[in-house]
């Protein structure tokens, strides 16, 4: 950490009104600075919320929260924390109530994952029904916020994988001590390969498809992965077959299904593909399989990208 960013952690003061929520920063250094502050749910450590606030020597901004989020029963309090050029400096709680779940996780700088828990514990976007002899995998694992809540929810075995190097230092430190799930670090393909990977500060979007890239305007890094064709990686490592696939692997989807026979699909009771870009129909092809094979399918598109949707296909 350089001088200035060492000093700034005792020249930045953080006030947070709850009557309003209204979040205030005030800089008492001697140039211009600029401070990202990220602001995680109390109960499960997840980034909700980013702000950026430029800064001169005296100087506040503020930033209008969302009034209502506080009375919401998936809020216990916030957790402000305050980077400068991606170091950081401090952290300050605001605690209002008991979570209804206290299932925490360790989270990396930038990445906004909370909006998801919500979606699938509290709006329970999927109806997720486990039960106690069903082999999870999560595919596009990330932070593991679907691990978690199968594993909540009584999942026997949780295969999770995820091959972004970090991240998986972070679904380590969450989940090392959970004897019933196992992380992979790699990526889900229609083969065996290495292959590059756009890394994004926030890492939900990174993803081995350059779309992601001409669409967000944001500093990317490219790094190498290794890909696995999902049967044969069951097949040669003895994993027991799925019973539930959550997947999301922003865009290699079409890939990864194209390539698994259906034998490796009779066993699958629920299927969650989030799919990306319906090019050339490769949605309704990939709904086609799923209905071959004995499913029913349901298809909820997102509603702020009309590109990107769920599919949930049901055993019949």
């Amino acid at each position: 950490m350089d001088t200035l960013t060492n000093d700034l952690s005792q020249l930045i003061f953080l006030n947070f009104d709850s009557s309003t929520n209204q979040l205030t920063l005030q800089s008492k250094a001697q140039q211009y600075i600029e401070i990202d502050c990220i602001v995680h749910d109390h109960s499960t450590n997840l980034g909700w919320y980013h702000v950026w606030f430029c800064l001169n020597n005296g100087q506040y901004a503020t930033n209008q929260m969302p009034v209502e989020d506080l009375s919401k029963e998936y809020f216990s309090g916030y957790i402000f924390k305050v980077y400068h050029k991606k170091q950081f400096l401090f952290e300050q709680e605001y605690f209002v109530k008991n979570p209804k779940y206290n299932l925490r996780f360790n989270s990396r700088h930038k990445d906004l994952c909370f909006e998801g828990w919500i979606n699938l514990v509290y709006n329970d976007e999927y109806k997720l029904q486990i039960k106690p002899n069903d082999v999870v995998y999560d595919l596009g694992a990330n932070h593991g916020i679907f691990t978690m809540y199968a594993h909540h929810l009584g999942a026997n075995k949780i295969y999770a994988f995820e091959p972004t190097p970090d991240v998986c230092e972070h679904f380590n430190n969450t989940f090392h001590d959970f004897d019933n799930i196992t992380l992979f670090e790699k990526a889900i393909s229609d083969s065996e390969k290495n292959t590059e990977f756009f890394v994004h500060p926030n890492s939900v979007t990174n993803s081995m498809n350059k779309f992601w890239q001409d669409r967000h305007h944001t500093e990317i890094d490219r790094i190498p992965v290794s890909c696995v064709n999902l049967e044969n990686f069951v097949n040669h490592n003895n994993l027991l077959p799925p019973t539930i696939v959550k997947c999301d692997i922003e865009g290699e989807e079409y890939n990864f299904l194209n390539s698994v026979s259906d034998a490796f699909l009779s066993t699958i009771n629920l299927f969650l593909i989030e799919f990306h870009d319906n090019i050339d129909n490769k949605v309704y092809n990939l709904i086609s399989r799923l209905l071959n094979n004995d499913f029913n399918v349901e298809l909820c598109n997102s509603k702020t990208n009309s590109s990107v949707g769920t599919i949930i296909a049901r055993k019949k």
